[in-house]
């Protein structure tokens, strides 16, 4: 599995004739409208990019934890901005849910997180604006 920067704050796969970017980070429709501004702005800058490329990495390289453990792993990112990006990562197909334990850091039930064998191969990340 590959995730390489390019230009955008999207994601698309190699293997489409005409890619079609797709929003990393996104609000819902009932969300106020300060979730919209910072789920458009963590796009324009590449924040979502770069968070989602540091949490497919940290799983590939310590499968089986918890986001509560891959927090520690990520210094920089909070785990609130973990969780949203393992969730991103599970859209794209990169990461799969696990079973779930209890949490060395958090001492709560969490699921873990393990790499998809079957992620899609040639995905890009666009990391700027």
């Amino acid at each position: 599995m590959s995730i390489m920067p390019t230009p955008s704050g999207m994601l698309w796969s190699d293997r489409q004739a005409e890619p079609k970017p797709q929003p990393i980070a996104r609000s819902r429709g009932g969300d106020p409208d300060t979730s919209h501004q910072a789920a458009r702005h963590a796009n324009r800058t590449g924040t979502a990019a770069t968070q989602l490329a540091a949490v497919v990495r940290a799983v590939t390289e310590h499968p089986g934890r918890t986001s509560g453990e891959l927090d520690n792993l990520l210094p920089g990112m909070d785990l609130q901005a973990v969780r949203r990006r393992l969730v991103d990562a599970k859209r794209f197909r990169h990461v799969l849910a696990g079973q779930a334990r209890q949490c060395r850091v958090l001492g709560s039930r969490q699921t873990t997180w393990n790499p998809n064998p079957d992620a899609p191969t040639g995905t890009r990340l666009d990391v700027t604006a």
